[in-house]
């Protein structure tokens, strides 16, 4: 994918490919689906995946950990096994930012370098 055709610049140079694709299915279709047709837009080119969790599949397409001392690991580790250096967005919800103690609640994201 070309980046200046098909890919916009965030505000810290990296750049989202436009395409994106998502992993929204409704109920009628087995979760297990989901992992395998993500599989294959990962492998097609996709690099941008929307997922929620209101799609109800993340068990089936993500490592999830809800402990904070578990969340960077989670990351690395979903990273590895997308075969992926960076993911634009690693989204928690503010169910998930309860659980989180310690976090500065104003963050909208959490740095990791």
């Amino acid at each position: 994918m070309d980046p200046k055709r098909w890919c916009v610049e965030l505000n810290d140079g990296y750049f989202i490919p436009v395409p994106g694709f998502g992993t929204y299915a409704p109920e009628e279709v087995p979760k297990s689906k989901a992992a395998d047709v993500t599989k294959l837009a990962i492998n097609a080119g996709f690099r941008h995946i929307d997922s929620a969790f209101m799609y109800n599949n993340e068990e089936e397409l993500w490592l999830t950990f809800l402990r904070p001392e578990l969340v960077r690991t989670a990351l690395e580790k979903s990273l590895k096994k997308l075969q992926l250096d960076y993911v634009f967005e690693f989204q928690l919800t503010s169910e998930d930012m309860k659980i989180l103690d310690g976090l500065n609640r104003n963050l909208r994201y959490l740095p990791f370098h």
